[in-house]
């Protein structure tokens, strides 16, 4: 298997931290799925229902502008690859003593986490701790906290 991407996915709240493994092939295969899917609709929202979308016409081809990289990595080959659970997480979360924040992200747990895994990965490139992996050029390494945007730190393995 060649890997194209390498991620972190976690909910502290919930204490548990999931490593997240992509191949080439599923991230081609994604690709091409997603350009079908959205070339389609794009067609059929601006030729079948155009009255109705053309004011919003840029929101609509925004929303569905095509990437060439599966960008959820529950939708990856092995989303659950490993897991690491860390109950402290959630106890803290639930505990009177946890710090309130109304913007999520400035969210207590998810930044120190967040945090946590840059220096994580940043130790893992510097030592070149995927170089037994068969890599794809370039692969991919990040994290995600669940329901939220993924995060690419680096792309590795650049070949010319």
């Amino acid at each position: 298997m060649t890997v194209s991407d390498f991620w972190f996915d976690s909910e502290p709240r919930y204490g548990y931290v999931m490593i997240a493994l992509n191949s080439e092939d599923s991230a081609i295969r994604f690709a091409k799925e997603q350009y079908d899917y959205h070339v389609a609709y794009r067609r059929k929202l601006f030729t079948e229902q155009l009255k109705t979308w053309l004011d919003c016409a840029i929101f609509q081809l925004s929303v569905h502008s095509v990437s060439q990289v599966c960008t959820n990595s529950g939708d990856f080959d092995f989303p659950d690859f490993a897991e690491v659970l860390f109950p402290e997480w959630q106890e803290f979360a639930e505990s009177d003593d946890y710090p309130q924040s109304e913007d999520s992200d400035r969210d207590f747990l998810k930044c120190r986490v967040g945090y946590t895994f840059w220096r994580v990965l940043e130790q893992l490139v510097a030592e070149d701790a995927f170089r037994d992996l068969h890599l794809a050029s370039p692969t991919r390494v990040g994290f995600a906290f669940h329901d939220g945007p993924e995060l690419t730190q680096y792309l590795i393995n650049w070949k010319n």
